[in-house]
């Protein structure tokens, strides 16, 4: 899908263990993750991602507004924190640009 901002390829999971393995075979510059997982949590999912060696920024998504989540994900390195049911577009976007520039330039160094 081709955007005003962004070439995006979108990838979905169900489970985690698809998600990684997909990691292990796709370059990402983005990688977007619900909160809430059942078994594990967003942040479970984010160590894996940090324990596999990828650097890209990752976004935390929840139906939880709870102010101790939303920190707790950025202690684990989050770079953002967005509520789905008041999510602020605009804020996300910028987000998603933000984040998705400084991974580029430190890609590129």
């Amino acid at each position: 899908m081709q955007t005003d901002r962004w070439d995006v390829q979108f990838f979905g999971f169900n489970e985690s263990n698809s998600a990684m393995d997909s990691l292990a075979r796709h370059s990402m510059d983005l990688i977007v993750v619900d909160y809430s997982l059942g078994c594990e949590t967003g942040i479970d999912v984010l160590n894996r991602i940090r324990t596999a060696g990828v650097e890209c920024p990752v976004i935390m998504v929840s139906g939880h507004d709870r102010k101790e989540i939303r920190e707790e994900c950025m202690q684990h390195g989050a770079v953002g924190y967005f509520v789905k049911g008041a999510l602020d577009v605009p804020a996300m976007i910028d987000c998603v640009d933000d984040a998705i520039s400084k991974y580029s330039q430190l890609q590129s160094q």
